[in-house]
């Protein structure tokens, strides 16, 4: 009788052993799964958070990169105008942008024959057909800003004032028509010197 009571005790003891070893094994399981879990959802988040960083900063770059400010009028009265300039080009290449938004802005077409960029300053040099000297053929329209002011030296005024505030205060600007000097209602810019604003030509 004895041994038989200590054989059932032994058989149960043996069941409860396996049975704890079975619990512990399946909260062993459930607590790695809860691991992974936790951790896939660490990184989704953390994917998630770089891709929204990154489209913040790609967005605030391309902000900096494509507004740029530009100054219509003349010396006493600037009004300003905000328009996207590619910055991935040379100096002159920008320039040139530059001048095509001023006339889009005051309704002309401005057209440079050429756009040189040296140690003496940045050279616009006006083809013939270009706003001020051809008003006619060069008229767009839409114009944005109307000026009480000179066509001629708002144009000019324009140029420079934006292209010193793009490029540093410090460049000197020079015009030209043609590869010589303008000669506009009876005022010569001549091209042996930087423009110096229409106060100077018109005082």
């Amino acid at each position: 009788m004895k041994k038989l009571l200590t054989f059932i005790i032994i058989l149960v003891l043996l069941a409860l052993v396996v049975f704890l070893g079975f619990k512990l094994l399946d909260k062993d399981e459930n607590n790695e799964n809860e691991i992974i879990d936790n951790t896939v959802n660490e990184e989704q988040n953390n994917t998630s958070n770089n891709k929204s960083d990154s489209n913040t900063t790609s967005q605030s770059e391309e902000n900096q990169e494509y507004n740029t400010t530009i100054y219509i009028g003349t010396e006493d009265n600037f009004e300003e105008f905000t328009v996207n300039i590619d910055k991935s080009g040379s100096a002159t290449y920008q320039a040139s942008q530059i001048l095509e938004a001023i006339g889009d802005i005051l309704g002309y077409r401005l057209i440079a024959n050429d756009i040189t960029d040296g140690k003496g300053g940045m050279t616009i040099d006006f083809n013939s057909n270009s706003a001020p000297f051809n008003t006619n053929d060069s008229y767009i329209g839409n114009e944005q800003y109307t000026t009480n002011d000179d066509l001629a030296f708002a144009i000019f005024d324009s140029i420079e004032k934006t292209l010193q505030e793009y490029f540093g205060q410090n460049l000197d600007v020079w015009f030209s028509l043609d590869s010589g000097s303008i000669t506009i209602n009876d005022v010569t810019i001549p091209i042996t010197e930087p423009y110096q604003g229409s106060n100077y030509y018109l005082k």
